[in-house]
């Protein structure tokens, strides 16, 4: 695997007692982002769940903004949930990174339930 600044990149969601995701992030520090979201009242309630750990950046940026969408997890009027995308829609960065993130993604299979996503914990580690 190749890592942007030799660094790795994990891709992880913010998940509520009933395990829906709703948020949706990408690091290449977890323990840092693990205590900024414990810091945040909106956040601090959820439980943060590693999708992937062996991303590039640029795939890592790809699987982020592919899940804000699938997930359904950008809701402006909800601070618990994803105030932007990960990458402007339209740019030739938003097809770039969204295709290398769905190559990257690929064998991976999040479950909807309506139109949110089910982050299973015993398929996804919990951050401790």
């Amino acid at each position: 695997m190749l890592y942007y600044n030799g660094k790795k990149h994990i891709v992880y969601a913010l998940v509520d007692d009933g395990n829906i995701a709703r948020y949706v992030g990408h690091t290449n520090n977890l323990e840092v982002r693990a205590i900024a979201h414990s810091n945040n009242i909106y956040k601090a309630p959820l439980e943060m769940r590693i999708i992937s750990d062996k991303l590039n950046y640029f795939e890592a940026r790809g699987v982020e903004q592919n899940l804000i969408e699938y997930c359904h997890v950008l809701n402006k009027g909800d601070l618990m949930y994803n105030q932007r995308n990960g990458i402007r829609y339209g740019t030739d960065n938003y097809y770039n990174f969204t295709r290398m993130g769905s190559i990257a993604f690929d064998n991976t299979i999040i479950p909807i339930q309506g139109d949110k996503c089910y982050i299973d914990s015993n398929i996804y580690p919990a951050v401790k």
